[in-house]
């Protein structure tokens, strides 16, 4: 009988019908990753928020103010670029030239009144816009006579002229600390207060600008019957401009600011930023007050608005201040109105509200967490694998976005006489921001997963304590 060779067992063919284990899903993986990417995001929100926090504190101190100024100046530099002195209608005349007279009552050299009486009379006979006298008329006995007399010839030059039917002049005349007076007293006579005007600003603390100037101020004085009355003057800027300051558009208003009100003992005061733009042009067309041309041209000043003081001049007096663009200089006041009034006529410089800055503030964090966290959503699934360098993207986010809120700042006083003036602490906060928030997510991280295993060990050891005494129970049944 012949046995057939047996050979190796081959192996079961593979049904084709045969299911295949289902692969293990990445979603979950994802989803984990997701929700992580979620907490970062909170976590660099809040944090974004507690740095802005530090960052308003770090402006209140000597280096930050030091840094706004820096950038003040930058911005201020960038108008006096775009100034077109075409447009310049202010002209400034310098009285330093003009005999004074030194007070036996008080500590206070006064400038001759008919000599300043004769140069408003040439002055008026061009037509100018408006005259301003930056000369302190305050009511001291020794200088009431000649006070009276220059007054009187001022208050008869704002009237129409039935002769000629012209019409007259507006002039006023810096008035200070004796508004508290009332209008009947402030310059001797209740018939002289429409020539007052507030020659005061706001003071700069050491080695800082002017930045802004008083558009009027509310004055709460007791009247001969004892009652508290309000009287609005004008500054002497304002007053020669005759402009008021419109606000910003309605939709604007909460973020973007052009007046700021100041409340002070004895009276309220509305203030704006003062435009230095034209500066230069203003030094450049200064005229002195013995110039020929003031009685000879007839065009000189027609149509100006005039502003009579102490000009370039005036750097030994107590009326000297430092100017943006020109810091190793001295200069008179009588500037920083001429300043202000040009500012009033053309675009009023705005200011970020509390509400405008904070908006802005987190928006430029937002800048850099949205996208990285749009970036890091996309490719979650590969997180666990390595994902992709999220930090280096926000790195590079945050140089771009630092760069861009600097040139925001340039472009917004150029375009819209925005004064963004802490635009460069801001760039600077958001470069030192994304440094220290990316060490603090990952010390926030590291606290929390220790907290996740101390409460996930914490539930392992009732849930070992609950089973060991269920098996001890089972035993004794």
């Amino acid at each position: 009988m012949k046995h057939r060779r047996r050979g190796k067992p081959s192996p079961p063919a593979k049904s084709s019908t045969a299911r295949r284990a289902p692969a293990k899903s990445a979603e979950p993986h994802a989803a984990h990753h997701g929700s992580h990417i979620i907490a970062d995001v909170l976590i660099g929100l809040a944090i974004a928020l507690l740095l802005t926090t530090v960052n308003w504190g770090i402006e209140k101190t000597a280096f930050g103010e030091q840094f706004r100024e820096s950038t003040y100046d930058v911005l201020q530099l960038q108008l006096m670029s775009k100034f077109d002195p075409a447009n310049l209608e202010i002209t400034v005349v310098d009285i330093t030239g003009i005999p004074t007279t030194r007070a036996t009552s008080h500590d206070y050299d006064y400038t001759d009144r008919q000599q300043l009486k004769n140069l408003v009379q040439k002055i008026a006979a061009q037509r100018p816009r408006a005259i301003g006298v930056d000369v302190d008329f305050t009511p001291y006995p020794d200088q009431m006579s000649d006070d009276d007399e220059f007054l009187t010839y001022c208050a008869k030059l704002r009237k129409l002229d039935p002769a000629s039917s012209r019409p007259g002049v507006p002039i006023y005349v810096a008035t200070f600390q004796s508004l508290l007076l009332g209008p009947a007293f402030a310059l001797y006579e209740p018939d002289y207060a429409p020539l007052a005007a507030y020659a005061g600003f706001p003071l700069a603390g050491e080695d800082e600008t002017p930045k802004k100037m008083v558009d009027s101020v509310v004055v709460h004085y007791i009247d001969e019957n004892h009652n508290t009355q309000d009287w609005t003057v004008p500054s002497l800027s304002a007053a020669t401009a005759g402009v008021p300051i419109a606000p910003p558009a309605k939709w604007a208003s909460w973020a973007i600011d052009r007046v700021s009100n100041v409340t002070k003992e004895g009276f309220n005061s509305t203030e704006f930023y003062v435009n230095y733009g034209p500066l230069d042009g203003i030094i450049a067309r200064t005229i002195a007050w013995d110039d020929s041309r003031i009685g000879t041209d007839a065009h000189l000043l027609d149509g100006k608005i005039v502003l009579i003081g102490r000009g370039q001049q005036a750097t030994s007096s107590g009326d000297r201040h430092i100017l943006p663009g020109h810091r190793g200089k001295l200069f008179a006041g009588v500037y920083i109105h001429a300043c202000a009034a040009y500012t009033l006529l053309h675009h009023p410089l705005q200011k970020l509200t509390f509400k405008g800055r904070t908006a802005l503030d987190i928006s430029l964090s937002l800048l850099v967490l949205i996208p990285v966290a749009l970036v890091r959503w996309r490719y979650r699934a590969a997180e666990p694998h390595g994902g992709i360098a999220h930090h280096r993207l926000s790195t590079v986010l945050t140089v771009i976005t630092a760069v861009v809120a600097f040139a925001a700042g340039v472009y917004a006083v150029n375009v819209h006489h925005l004064m963004w003036d802490d635009s460069l602490f801001v760039a600077t906060a958001l470069l030192i921001e994304g440094l220290v928030e990316r060490r603090l997510v990952s010390t926030v991280q590291f606290i929390a997963h220790l907290l996740t295993l101390g409460w996930g060990l914490l539930l392992f050891k009732q849930d070992e304590g609950g089973n060991r005494q269920l098996d001890e129970e089972t035993r004794g049944h």
